[in-house]
C-alpha cells in the first residue's frame, strides 16, 4: 500500500460572541463538553446489507490514519487498516461505537517460533520481521550431596530440574531420578530423555559422563557418595530483533527483545508488546514475519450519543459522537470514512474487494482539530471526495450496485459545550 496523503482542511469557523456554549442558551447539564456532529452522504440509497464506517485515528501522530484494505490475505477486520483506534459501524443492526484492537498473525513458522497470539499493543497495522540473533543456552546449576562435580550445558533448551538419588557407591537409587519442567522455558521430556530417566531409575546405575547426554548435559564425576543432588537448568534465551513497517512507511522502528525456548509467552523482555511467543527449541538467523492487523471483534463501546436512522431510500447517515467515548482526544486527530459491500476475513481469499473511502482512491483521510467550534466540509478539502471513485474489485457480485458505497459529500461539525471565552 502506497503512502497516504496528509490532508489538514481548511476549517470555518462559527462566527462567536463570548463564551459559546451547545446548544444555544443551555447551561451545560449533563451534555457532553464536546461532540462530533458527523453527515456522509452517498450516491444512492444506503443499502442495510452493505457497511459503512465512520473511522478515526486519535494516536496523535498526524501522518497516520484510517485507511481502506483492498485485499487478501491478511484482511483483519475485512475492511480498514492503517491506524484505526476507534470507528461509528452503521449496518443493517443500526449504529454501535467500537475500540479497535489489533491481532497478530504468523506468516510461516521458522527458527523454533511456532505461533503467535495477541493483541499487539502499538495501533498500527504493519509488517514486523523479527531475526533470531543470538540464543543463549541456560547456565546449570548444582545443589545438594552426590557424585555429580559439575555439569556442562551442550545444547539442553529445556529449562527445569533433574533430581538424582545415589547410594554410598555412587550408584542411582531406584526410581529417585525425576524432571520437573521450569514454568518459564520448561516442556515435557522427549521419548529419548524419558528412556535415560528410566534407564538410572532401574537402580544400581553408575554415572557416566554421558549419563544425560539425551537431555544435551555433560558431567563432571567426583568420588561416590551417597545423597540427592539437584541439577537446574536455566531457561535457554534468545535476543531478537524486531523490525517493523507500517503501511505508511512513517512509523518503521527496530527493537530488541528475549524470548524463552520451549515457552508461550511474551518473553522476558517483549518482542512486540501485547504479542504472545510459542517457542519450541530456537536457532539463530531466521527472520521471521509477523503481520499486524485489526481484529474483527473489537471493544464494544455501545451506540453513539444521537444517531438518525436512514429511512428506506435515503442517502445520509448522520450520527453524533461523544469525544469522551472514543478516547477523549485532545490533540488534533484523524478521520476517514470507510464504505464496502463485503467483509471477507478468511486469508484463503486473496481476491481484492469494492470500497470507498475519502478522496480519489480512499487514502485522504482528515485532519480535525479541537481548539475551537468550527465546520468541516468536503467542499473545502484539498482533495474532495467526489462520485464515481469506488474501486470495484474482483469479490463483488456482478450486480453490485456501486452507489450504495459511493460516498459523494460530508460534513463535521465540531460542538464544543464551552470554549472558555
Amino acid at each position: 500500500m502506497r503512502p497516504v496523503a496528509y490532508l489538514l482542511v481548511t476549517s470555518l469557523a462559527i462566527a462567536l460572541i463570548g463564551c459559546a456554549r451547545w446548544p444555544e442558551g443551555s447551561d451545560g447539564g449533563n451534555l457532553p463538553e464536546r461532540l462530533l456532529d458527523i453527515v456522509v452522504e452517498f450516491a444512492d440509497a444506503i443499502d442495510p446489507t452493505a457497511f459503512y464506517f465512520i473511522c478515526f485515528d486519535t494516536d496523535g501522530d498526524t501522518d497516520t490514519g484510517p485507511l481502506p484494505i483492498s485485499r487478501g490475505p491478511f484482511w483483519g477486520n475485512g475492511w480498514g487498516t492503517g491506524t484505526i483506534t476507534a470507528y461509528v459501524e452503521y449496518s443493517s443492526a443500526g449504529y454501535r461505537v467500537y475500540r479497535s484492537l489489533m491481532l497478530s498473525s504468523l506468516v510461516d513458522p521458522a527458527g523454533g517460533i511456532t505461533a503467535v497470539t495477541g493483541n499487539p499493543t502499538l495501533s498500527i497495522a504493519g509488517d514486523h520481521r523479527v531475526t533470531i540473533d543470538r540464543v543463549t543456552l541456560g547456565d546449570i546449576t548444582l545443589t545438594g550431596t552426590g557424585p555429580i562435580a559439575s555439569a556442562t550445558n551442550a545444547g539442553d533448551q529445556n529449562a527445569g530440574t533433574l533430581t538424582i538419588g545415589t547410594d554410598t557407591t555412587g550408584k542411582t537409587v531406584p526410581s529417585s531420578v525425576a524432571f520437573t519442567p521450569a514454568s518459564d522455558g520448561g516442556r515435557p521430556v522427549t521419548a529419548a530423555e524419558q528412556q535415560a530417566i528410566d534407564t538410572l531409575n532401574v537402580g544400581g546405575v553408575v554415572l557416566t559422563a554421558a549419563s544425560l547426554n539425551a537431555f544435551g548435559m555433560t558431567l563432571q564425576l567426583g568420588s561416590a557418595q551417597a545423597g540427592t543432588q539437584t541439577v537446574t537448568i536455566a531457561p535457554t534465551t534468545a535476543d531478537v530483533t524486531d523490525r517493523f513497517q507500517s503501511y505508511f512507511g512513517l512509523n518503521d522502528t527496530t527493537q530488541q527483545g528475549t524470548l524463552y525456548a520451549n515457552d508461550r509467552s511474551q518473553g522476558p523482555t517483549p518482542v512486540i508488546p501485547g504479542v504472545t511467543f510459542t517457542t519450541a527449541a530456537l536457532t539463530a538467523g531466521p527472520i521471521v514475519e509477523i503481520v499486524t492487523q485489526y481484529d474483527p471483534t473489537p471493544d464494544d463501546l455501545g451506540p453513539p450519543f444521537d444517531s438518525d436512522l436512514p429511512a428506506v431510500g435515503e442517502r445520509t447517515l448522520h450520527v453524533v459522537i461523544d469525544l469522551a467515548q472514543i478516547g477523549d482526544p485532545t490533540e488534533p486527530f484523524q478521520f476517514n470514512v470507510i464504505s464496502t459491500d463485503l467483509l471477507p476475513l478468511s486469508p484463503e481469499i486473496t481476491l481484492d474487494k469494492s470500497y470507498d473511502g475519502l478522496g480519489p482512491d480512499g487514502t485522504t483521510y482528515v485532519t480535525i482539530p479541537l481548539d475551537t467550534n468550527r465546520t468541516l466540509t468536503n467542499s473545502e478539502a484539498v482533495l474532495p471526495e467526489g462520485p464515481n471513485d469506488v474501486h470495484i474489485g474482483a469479490l463483488s457480485d456482478p450486480d453490485f450496485q456501486p452507489g450504495v458505497i459511493d460516498i459523494d459529500d460530508w460534513t463535521v461539525q465540531v460542538r464544543l459545550l464551552s470554549t472558555g471565552g
